[in-house]
């Protein structure tokens, strides 16, 4: 399909759009298709302010702190679409305007609009996940790159009205297609000798295990450094959450409820098998094995079980900026 065949597809769903061709109607069009976009984005704000109110009222205090990062970043696209003024830009104050400006408009109204479904379907993702679970945070993440997505294509729309002059077809190309399978994390492909800095201590990667799941793969790597026992955890996706974790010590016999170590008590939320990866100084080895996950709170336990042996592993679910890597040379 050409450029020209996806602007007019993308343009046959714009409400509004043949006012974009009267002078005298632009600046209505376009109040009219903001307030549009608003309202339903609003719509959704407020359902994601209504989880945070359950969450708070059950006093899940952590998760509510994590819905209320993409709520935030949610209300600020919201009230930068409602109050966006354009002055005299090309676009709105000139008698002639190139057709292919208004129709890159049009365009990104359009773009902007596609996003309300996804939207929808990730809240309601965050709506039925585990607040206490990994899968809560990455659900919450998921909603605040489609948030900054929609950002970043509305400060493009306010350029090519500025600018009068329409973007280049790369960029549309871009915009109108869909969108590019996620690429693995560079978490992901961390090697050993590869070093990360966790609280000012610095660690080396020594070996990893890794747990292959349709539903999105994890992977622990082992670290020297510290007291010997720190692991970090990865998943394949970009916005995976990450976890740093310390070998644990306990008996495992089949698939507890509940496990307690020390003064924490886990809760069972996952089962799923895998395919295992293990790979050290004594070389690799790919066997299917079980990975558990247990919650309490903000903290995690993650098993890695194949046959009679498993790899204990507890923490924290930290942030991408908590950490920082430094690659060896390859």
């Amino acid at each position: 399909m050409s450029t020209r065949d996806r602007l007019d597809r993308a343009l046959n769903r714009v409400p509004g759009y043949a006012g974009y061709r009267d002078k005298e109607r632009r600046r209505d069009s376009d109040r009219a298709i903001r307030a549009k976009l608003a309202t339903d984005y609003g719509q959704l704000a407020d359902r994601l302010g209504r989880l945070g109110n359950r969450l708070a009222e059950n006093r899940k205090i952590d998760a509510v702190g994590i819905v209320d990062k993409p709520l935030t970043l949610l209300r600020s696209f919201i009230d930068r679409v409602r109050v966006a003024t354009y002055g005299y830009a090309p676009a709105f104050a000139n008698d002639v305007v190139d057709a292919a400006v208004l129709d890159q408009i049009a365009a990104f109204d359009s773009a902007l609009a596609d996003q309300i479904p996804t939207l929808e379907e990730q809240i309601a993702s965050l709506e039925s996940a585990d607040p206490s679970a990994g899968e809560f945070r990455a659900a919450a993440d998921q909603i605040g790159a489609t948030v900054q997505q929609l950002s970043d294509r509305f400060d493009r729309r306010a350029e090519v009205i500025h600018a009068g002059r329409p973007l280049p077809e790369k960029d549309m190309l871009a915009l109108l297609g869909p969108a590019a399978p996620d690429q693995p994390s560079e978490l992901w492909t961390l090697r050993t000798g590869d070093a990360v800095s966790y609280n000012g201590q610095d660690y080396s990667v020594i070996g990893h295990v890794t747990a292959g799941m349709s539903s999105g793969s994890r992977r622990a790597y082992q670290l020297r450094g510290g007291d010997g026992r720190q692991w970090l955890e990865v998943g394949d996706r970009h916005d995976d959450p990450l976890a740093w974790l310390t070998e644990a010590e306990l008996q495992l016999v089949g698939r507890p409820s509940s496990v307690k170590l020390r003064e924490t008590d886990y809760a069972f939320m996952h089962e799923t098998q895998a395919r295992g990866e293990v790979e050290g100084r004594q070389g690799s080895d790919e066997q299917s094995l079980r990975y558990l996950e247990y919650g309490a709170g903000t903290r995690v336990l993650h098993i890695y079980q194949w046959g009679t042996q498993y790899l204990a592993l507890e923490g924290v679910a930290i942030d991408l900026r908590d950490i920082e890597l430094y690659p060896s040379h390859r």
